[in-house]
């Protein structure tokens, strides 16, 4: 009887009948190693079953995921975001920032719905050679959006997720592009941003996502860096309006050098 139950509401909510409650996880996994540790392809892979155990108990519905490996030497040429996406049985999209190590590293997204398309955006990449001679060469790495669109029945939203540069200025011009990016989706729909956007709640770059808002304030202390002993809420999640929500949390766990976020959002009718 609960089962029936239980499919009933799925079915109710996919026809829009009643709220849809959405569970989204935003988690930089450092290639699938935690802080302090040198990367293997043995603890990559001892790690990432883990890193699925935590997804799982979360009841994440939609999962942002950044520092990925697909094919990279150094992590034992694991497709990560499909090892994930195997291990939970949910569907995935990957977005690749460089080519890496005989491989590709980027961004993901694991999800319950479907993914009815996805794809893809290269944002600003700074180059620092000459006026910041001193900044190492990552300073300088390319970062992406990847956009996803979901469904679930007659539902939709719009999934986007990041990593930002290192830099306030390569940021500033970063979620720039991706407030350009929302506005034809916050037309269309629901809309998540969110991901590692290495910068705190009041930085002053974030005010070009002013269409959205964060689910926490900056008073909540939702820490996440660096997971050991987090001092900085560096991953955030970006709701459009008329989606409301329930909560949100930090879960402790160090199988990365960050912790994950989450948050239980309900979807306007």
């Amino acid at each position: 009887m609960t089962r029936l139950f239980a499919t009933l509401l799925a079915f109710l909510a996919a026809a829009g009948w009643c709220d849809t409650e959405l569970t989204v996880m935003t988690y930089n996994i450092r290639v699938g190693v935690g802080p302090g540790r040198a990367i293997s392809p043995e603890l990559v892979g001892e790690n990432l079953d883990r890193i699925a155990e935590v997804i799982r108990a979360s009841g994440a519905d939609v999962v942002l995921l950044q520092e990925v490996d697909q094919g990279v030497v150094r992590s034992g040429g694991i497709d990560e975001a499909r090892h994930l996406s195997d291990a939970l049985r949910m569907n995935m999209c990957f977005a690749p920032a460089l080519e890496f190590g005989g491989g590709h590293y980027g961004i993901a997204l694991l999800t319950r719905w479907e993914i009815v398309e996805s794809g893809a955006v290269p944002l600003f990449r700074p180059d620092y050679s000459e006026s910041h001679p001193e900044y190492p060469e990552h300073f300088s790495e390319q970062r992406v959006a990847l956009i996803a669109r979901l469904a679930s029945g007659e539902r939709t939203i719009t999934a986007i997720d990041t990593h930002l540069g290192l830099t306030a200025d390569q940021r500033d011009r970063q979620l720039a592009e991706i407030a350009e990016l929302v506005q034809p989706h916050l037309l269309a729909g629901p809309v998540i941003v969110g991901g590692d956007l290495n910068c705190e709640p009041a930085s002053p770059e974030l005010a070009h996502l002013s269409a959205l808002r964060p689910v926490a304030e900056a008073s909540e202390g939702l820490l996440t860096f660096p997971a050991d002993d987090p001092v900085r809420a560096i991953d955030h999640v970006y709701v459009s309006p008329g989606i409301r929500v329930i909560s949100s949390e930090v879960l402790v766990t160090d199988l990365s050098d960050h912790r994950p976020l989450v948050t239980r959002i309900v979807l306007p009718d």
